[in-house]
């Protein structure tokens, strides 16, 4: 199952519209994908907030010529699902494909395509995912037909200084080589950092400590999203602590509706009534008919923030929403 576009992220504080750097190892591999007719697939790595979207979204927006679909993890697939591919030149990708069901599917779909256009594919995920998708792979296609690009790394110091000062203004880009430093490693943190920072709700003297700034980057990303929602007046926190632990998810199934009511003690119009405002608020995006909460590191963030308390105690969240939600998610 396909999908044209890809959403932007939450909120005012999280999109994808500054300006591109860096990734020229990737880009060239991935140009190879397209420009050689042996190679069908690529596959990119990069950890949670590398720019893995960042990277498919500024390359795949510059192939004039190839229909551009992303995939759908909330549309179940069907064996008329290649019918969706039009006639022309396809692109497809698949982003956060740890988390994609149907990713044999695919694979199969693009190995075996025999159409009169070119059918190719770009997969990205997480290192952890690596297996998972090597294992898809392997049932498909061997080696002369992949293309692994470089893993993502950090960006360049000097790359990450411009990302910062782009973010900060010119009220606070002095202030750019100090941000650089505490987020070499997560160029989303020096999005949404900066743009705190320029805001005025984050001081910058925080960043002399680089645990203490990340973390309240993610608290201050967070709590944008917090506070009481409308139906019931029920805390949103309640919700997307849920929706991080077992997305993506159709709030209009009977599987999540039964168990999300019991878990939260909350009727099942209320339900519903606070995922379309979390909808609204532009924390979490639909795709077909599940939500998730975006970007994905701000879910990471939220179960970690619901699974650990004061002094790294742990308050066993998981194992309730596990016990919950194992059998239908």
């Amino acid at each position: 199952a396909t999908a044209s576009g890809r959403e932007q992220g939450a909120g005012s504080l999280f999109n994808f519209d500054q300006v591109f750097r860096g990734r020229r190892a990737q880009l060239d591999a991935l140009d190879s994908l397209l420009d050689s007719p042996e190679p069908l697939i690529a596959v990119v790595v990069g950890r949670g907030g590398i720019g893995k979207t960042k990277l498919l979204r500024e390359w795949s927006g510059g192939k004039g010529g190839w229909s551009v679909l992303w995939t759908n993890e909330s549309r179940t697939w069907q064996p008329t699902t290649d019918r969706e591919i039009p006639a022309r030149d396809t692109l497809l990708l698949v982003d956060d494909a740890h988390r994609y069901p149907y990713l044999a599917q695919v694979i199969g779909m693009v190995s075996s395509w025999r159409g009169a256009y070119r059918l190719k594919l770009v997969i990205a995920t997480r290192p952890s995912g690596r297996s998972y998708v090597n294992e898809k792979l392997a049932q498909f296609v061997d080696e002369r037909r992949l293309i692994r690009c470089a893993p993502l790394h950090n960006l360049t110091q000097q790359e990450t200084v411009d990302l910062a000062a782009e973010m900060l203004g010119s009220e606070y880009h002095h202030l750019a080589p100090q941000l650089a430093a505490v987020c070499m490693d997560a160029p989303l943190v020096a999005v949404v950092g900066g743009r705190l920072i320029a805001k005025g709700e984050i001081t910058p003297e925080l960043l002399g400590n680089h645990e203490s700034f990340q973390r309240a980057v993610f608290d201050k990303f967070a709590s944008e999203c917090m506070g009481p929602l409308p139906a019931g007046g029920k805390p949103r926190e309640d919700l997307l602590h849920l929706i991080a632990a077992v997305q993506p998810v159709n709030e209009q199934e009977q599987a999540f509706d039964t168990k999300a009511q019991a878990f939260l003690g909350w009727k099942s119009f209320e339900i519903r009534k606070n995922v379309f405002a979390l909808e609204e608020i532009g924390i979490a995006v639909r795709r077909g008919n599940a939500i998730r909460i975006v970007p994905d590191v701000l879910a990471d963030y939220l179960l970690e923030q619901a699974s650990v308390g004061p002094n790294h105690l742990l308050t066993r969240y998981p194992d309730a929403v596990f016990e919950a939600f194992q059998e239908s998610h």
